[in-house]
């Protein structure tokens, strides 16, 4: 687990980190499961989490409009920490959307401006879940920057877009008028 070993470093795993949790020993000498530096990173900042296996968990994000599930899981065969976060509704169900022309339209123009990261809609559970990864190939380790950008990133961006889910599945908003009400862009004067 964590310990504090002097003024601004830290240990967790045999490795050592300084106060923004960037390694500071060699990689090299330490079998490091990008996983567990994870799930450290989630423990450390206090959100509800479950092991699944030993190859993901699942995490309880609260976002600004929602309430997210996101599970990180390691792919051994493309070494990559992949995060694929949805919305829950309040009841704890699956936040659930119509699978219509307008939907895929905004998926669409989203996803026409990522490069790394996509929406997509899985049609069984009739959900939006938005994936991204980290590639971490030849041993690489992650730092606390990377891991809170990929973990904290997925919360942010569904929660960016979810008002334009919204707005479309209500069917009272255009996509592309959804996406620009959401991403805060107006029209006119006040």
């Amino acid at each position: 687990m964590l310990a504090v070993i002097s003024d601004g470093q830290v240990e967790f795993g045999g490795v050592e980190y300084d106060w923004k949790w960037r390694l500071i020993m060699n990689p090299d000498d330490v079998d490091i499961d990008p996983l567990d530096l994870a799930l450290d990173y989630i423990d450390h900042m206090g959100w509800d989490y479950e092991q699944v296996d030993d190859t993901q968990f699942s995490v309880t994000l609260k976002g600004h409009w929602g309430t997210y599930a996101a599970t990180v899981a390691w792919v051994e065969q493309t070494e990559t920490l992949c995060v694929v976060c949805s919305l829950v509704s309040e009841d704890g169900s699956a936040g659930k959307f119509t699978p219509k022309p307008d939907l895929f339209t905004l998926l669409n123009l989203i996803n026409d401006s990522m490069f790394t990261s996509h929406f997509s809609f899985w049609v069984a559970e009739q959900k939006v879940v938005f994936k991204t990864g980290l590639l971490l190939s030849g041993g690489q380790v992650p730092n606390n920057d990377q891991l809170e950008n990929l973990i904290e990133a997925a919360m942010m961006m569904y929660d960016q877009y979810l008002p334009a889910f919204n707005l479309v599945e209500l069917g009272t908003h255009t996509p592309e008028r959804a996406l620009k009400q959401a991403l805060g862009r107006t029209h006119g004067r006040a």
